[in-house]
């Protein structure tokens, strides 16, 4: 049977730890027993159907049967003193002790022999423990002989049964250890245990690389060197004779350094007093770059770094050569740190998103970027004239506006003077526009006057609409067959007044009227606080068709006047609309027969 140390066992040892049940030391146990009343450790059992609160319902008492605790007892132990606490049922396990008679124990002895001995008076091969074992009663015999290895209990050897045996214990295994060892009766019990010092080392010995200075990151990796290297070693048996390294495939030396970054390979070796060289291969790694990052955008494309959709999607990319990347975060607008390496912003306006991250080594870096989005175009109106209106003007016309936008702010607003076909730009001053049209350089007729604005992120929003009906003033020729001649008169017009009303200072109407034939009169309304009086021509009564003239003098002074108010009003131009009805009414009267 073997067994071998250093947590060591041969398959013989296997085999018979397999078969026979391990006993373990117990020493002498030759005793008989006599069982005596142990009252002090009697065993009450009280139970109270409804305790006080906070109190059980069970309770154990530890006194003699002879009698019931009592009831101060009771309230200290099961619960508290003046709890109240009382049982309503009990019962009671008596104890007892035994009385112990000791009986002549069995023996054991040994003695340790090595076939091949080593330096400094190491076994190093063929080593032996010779065992001899004797049980005094009759009747009774040893079993087997187990022994203790520094914690590790095992089956040393398993001879036939007898009252007296001998067997021999090798290839204990390596090192140098005081063998406890005791013999197993059929009594029951183990002999006293021996002991004999066990002395064999085959065995390379544990080398270590200590490492000191330096800046110590996560990892097993360095943030920064020098790294200082030396090297121990152990051996459980003979012990160390000496210790070197080599760093990077250099020579070997007690001791050594390392500098910048990288994964250096350091060899170390050990060797004992029994001649066994131990060795192993570590890495020193040190990494003081911190990682790189890469940060790429994606959505809807606008102008200027702008993006015109949302979600925009902002990822990072981290990389590391020497340590790796451990971890990447991001962070929103200067608030918390999350894991992620992926952000979607989807909020009007600039924010900044930041990444950051750290390799194993502990080394971070932080990346940030500006995401710019605006989804919603410009708002471009009319002011005067007011959005959606129509008017009806002629000659020079300041139209006005306003183009806003509360994000990327407004790039440009243009101008069409005809429905969209053609566009021109508007200067801003703020976000008001102004501009000055001509439309005496157009045909009269009707126009669709849009505005709109683009702004810096490239949204182009729909049109702001006016309609502008373009009258000009142009000269009526005369018939040559109706020719009559008459006075201007100041009166009131009964065709574009249900009542004689004020006119505003600023506003002045040349209204020609014409009554009952072949009374004409030109009507002008003072801009004054009241009305004039009228006074109309008396009619010329003929008796055959004639011809009508209407001297051009009266026309031409009322259309100065006309003028000469417009030109200090600030309302909208009344003339188109004016010099419209003039001409119907000069038609009007000019194909009539008298």
């Amino acid at each position: 049977m073997k067994y071998k140390v250093a947590l060591v066992i041969t398959c013989t040892l296997a085999f018979v730890a397999a078969t026979v049940a391990l006993a373990g030391y117990t020493g002498p146990d030759r005793e008989t027993t006599k069982k005596i009343r142990d009252p002090e450790h009697d065993k009450w059992t009280l139970i109270m159907n409804n305790p006080p609160l906070g109190c059980h319902s069970v309770c154990v008492i530890y006194h003699t049967c002879d009698e019931h605790p009592s009831v101060p007892r009771q309230e200290a132990v099961c619960c508290g003193v003046g709890s109240g606490w009382r049982a309503d049922s009990s019962s009671c396990e008596m104890a007892f002790r035994t009385v112990i008679v000791k009986l002549p124990p069995a023996v054991v002895s040994g003695s340790f022999n090595c076939g091949t001995l080593g330096e400094d008076g190491w076994c190093r091969g063929s080593p032996i423990l010779d065992l001899n074992a004797n049980e005094p009663l009759e009747g009774e015999v040893i079993t087997y002989i187990e022994g203790d290895i520094e914690g590790s209990p095992g089956v040393l050897c398993d001879p036939p049964d007898n009252s007296s045996v001998s067997c021999s214990w090798v290839d204990g295994g390596e090192g140098s250890f005081l063998l406890d060892y005791w013999a197993v009766s059929s009594y029951g019990d183990t002999s006293e245990q021996a002991s004999d010092t066990w002395r064999v080392d085959t065995v390379p010995p544990e080398v270590t690389l200590e490492q000191s200075g330096g800046t110590i990151g996560g990892g097993g990796w360095y943030l920064a060197g020098p790294v200082i290297l030396n090297v121990s070693g152990t051996d459980v048996t003979s012990g160390i004779e000496s210790v070197e390294l080599s760093v990077d495939g250099g020579g070997w030396t007690s001791a050594g350094q390392v500098t910048g970054d990288g994964i250096h390979t350091v060899e170390i070796r050990a060797r004992d007093h029994a001649g066994n060289i131990g060795g192993k291969t570590e890495a020193v790694k040190i990494d003081g770059a911190a990682p790189s990052i890469g940060i790429s955008r994606s959505g809807p494309v606008g102008k200027n770094g702008w993006f015109v959709g949302k979600p925009v999607r902002v990822e990072a990319s981290a990389s590391d050569p020497l340590s790796g990347v451990a971890s990447v975060e991001n962070k929103l607008d200067g608030g918390a740190w999350q894991a992620g390496s992926t952000v979607n912003v989807s909020t009007e306006g600039v924010r900044d998103v930041s990444f950051r991250a750290v390799d194993l080594a502990g080394n971070a870096a932080i990346q940030s970027i500006q995401v710019r989005i605006d989804t919603v175009s410009p708002l471009t109106r009319f002011t005067n004239p007011a959005d959606g209106s129509e008017v009806w003007v002629s000659g020079e016309v300041t139209l006005r506006g306003t183009s806003t936008d509360p994000t990327s702010g407004v790039s440009f607003a243009e101008l069409s003077l005809n429905g969209g076909k053609n566009w021109q730009g508007l200067d801003m001053d703020g976000d008001s526009w102004s501009s000055t049209w001509d439309t005496s350089s157009v045909p009269d007729g009707t126009y669709a006057v849009l505005a709109r604005a683009q702004d810096v992120a490239g949204n182009m929003e729909a049109t702001a609409r006016i309609t502008v009906h373009v009258e000009n003033f142009q000269p009526i020729s005369p018939s040559p067959t109706a020719i009559l001649e008459a006075t201007p008169t100041f009166v009131a017009s009964p065709t574009h007044q249900s009542s004689p009303t004020a006119v505003p200072p600023t506003e002045t109407n040349l209204v020609p009227s014409a009554t009952d034939p072949p009374r004409v009169a030109i009507v002008r309304v003072k801009p004054t606080s009241g009305l004039t009086d009228t006074t109309d021509e008396p009619p010329r009564t003929r008796t055959m068709r004639i011809s009508l003239r209407i001297p051009w003098l009266w026309p031409a002074l009322a259309l100065i006047a006309l003028m000469t108010a417009i030109g200090s009003s600030k309302l909208v131009d009344p003339r188109p609309r004016i010099l419209r009805q003039i001409r119907e009414d000069l038609e009007s009267i000019r194909g009539r027969e008298y």
